[in-house]
């Protein structure tokens, strides 16, 4: 009998004949702890994913990419900012262990705000695999004054299933739990491999007075990225060996695309410019980008989650899609093409041509302002196994990126079998 059968044979009989929470309990500070072991492992093995992979057990296949996480909204009388800590995690069918993506003890909470309601995300570990069904899971809580007055925020497990597809795609999740809604980002990505990045300064040093943003994005959902690590009003932590210690390090790429990595540094008075992960404002226009949410303030449409409804219209909304029957707009998956209008977004990108900003994925270029950003990428080809290097050059500092590449695992060995 396979140990997760096993499990949920201990469950119901524990319901059947009554026992205890305690040992409810018992068994659930041995899985975590059987998942602390398994990261540790996972961590030890970062140097060796680039080894071919045994046969039949790993090969290129569909996976969930996670872009972000974030409180959408709050009631029971919470209010921002909010102290949030906890843990939200995945698993797939490799070995139903958590893949953890955020986890924050009470004692170093993050705050999120109104205007900044997303979680830093820390994973995952590996790439998740996507075989049938993916389970979400959450427990957050609100940190009060004294640890009696902290209030669950959200308590949930959720199955994702699996969509047959040919060529990746973007969707979005929200699920309402306890004292709030959380949306989720999130991409199919199809006959993938998974990539682990590193970045080491190998010329120079990371200038203190600098901020940064580390991303990685795949050729098929460009838009998005995937943020690696993104100093907001912290220093860039750089080892004594160089070595840079990124938030996020995994990435999944599809066999036949391509992956960049890209660094925008910017300094700490460089005047109007505000990068916040994956939040677009553009301050002198009538205009703001919200994660690829598009709100026109000036006209009679407002796109919200792709989803485009324009009021003065027999418009219909189905899926991201708006059909304008009588109007003079058209909004085809998450497009909105303002004829009549000076702007234009395109897939997730606000083009203010009457302003003086364009905000394009979590980057705000005030072209009036005070700039002093300075930025480099590199575009790698997957492979199979094997490493790929590259250099970002940003003036001040060199860079080298490594990317261990590894097939996805199907199944854990045969230990669990």
């Amino acid at each position: 009998m396979p140990w997760w059968a096993q499990g949920e044979g201990f469950w119901k009989k524990s319901d059947s004949e009554g026992e205890g929470v305690a040992e409810r309990e018992r068994l659930a500070a041995e899985t975590f702890a059987g998942w602390q072991r398994r990261k540790a492992e996972d961590e030890r093995a970062d140097q060796e994913r680039d080894k071919p992979a045994p046969p039949y057990i790993a090969y290129p296949c569909d996976t969930l990419q996670i872009f972000s996480a974030k409180v959408a909204g709050i009631r029971g009388g919470l209010h921002w900012p909010l102290h949030v800590f906890g843990i939200v995690a995945l698993r797939d069918s490799v070995d139903y262990n958590r893949n953890v993506i955020f986890h924050r003890t009470r004692d170093k909470c993050q705050i999120l705000t109104e205007k900044d309601p997303y979680l830093v995300l820390t994973g995952p570990t590996r790439s998740v695999a996507w075989f049938g069904t993916v389970t979400i899971e959450v427990v957050l809580k609100v940190k009060g004054t004294v640890q009696s007055e902290d209030r669950d925020l959200s308590f949930l497990a959720v199955p994702i299933r699996l969509q047959s597809t040919l060529d990746s795609f973007l969707f979005k999740r929200g699920y309402t739990s306890m004292l709030s809604t959380l949306k989720f980002t999130l991409g199919h990505i199809v006959y993938s491999v998974e990539a682990t990045i590193f970045v080491r300064v190998i010329d120079g040093s990371w200038m203190d007075e600098f901020h940064g943003l580390f991303a990685a994005s795949t050729e098929s959902i460009a838009r998005k990225k995937i943020v690696l690590l993104y100093s907001k009003a912290e220093k860039i932590v750089v080892a004594d060996d160089g070595n840079i210690k990124l938030s996020r390090s995994v990435a999944s790429v599809e066999t036949e695309g391509m992956l960049k990595v890209s660094v925008r540094a910017w300094a700490a008075s460089g005047g109007a410019n505000n990068a916040l992960e994956n939040e677009l404002v553009a301050s002198e226009s009538a205009n703001n980008a919200l994660e690829d949410e598009l709100v026109a303030s000036g006209g009679a449409n407002d796109a919200v989650e792709a989803e485009l409804v324009a009021s003065g219209g027999d418009n219909h909304a189905m899926e991201g899609e708006l059909v304008a029957s009588k109007g003079a707009n058209h909004a085809v998956e998450g497009e909105l093409v303002t004829s009549g209008g000076a702007n234009d977004a395109v897939q997730g990108e606000l083009a203010a041509s009457g302003g003086a900003n364009d905000a394009v994925e979590g980057e705000l270029a005030a072209s009036g302002g005070d700039n002093n950003v300075v930025e480099d990428e590199l575009v790698f080809t997957p492979k199979e196994y094997d490493r790929s290097y590259g250099t970002l050059n940003i003036g001040f500092c060199k860079m080298e990126v490594t990317v261990a590449w590894s097939l996805v695992s199907s199944r854990l060995a045969d230990k669990h079998s």
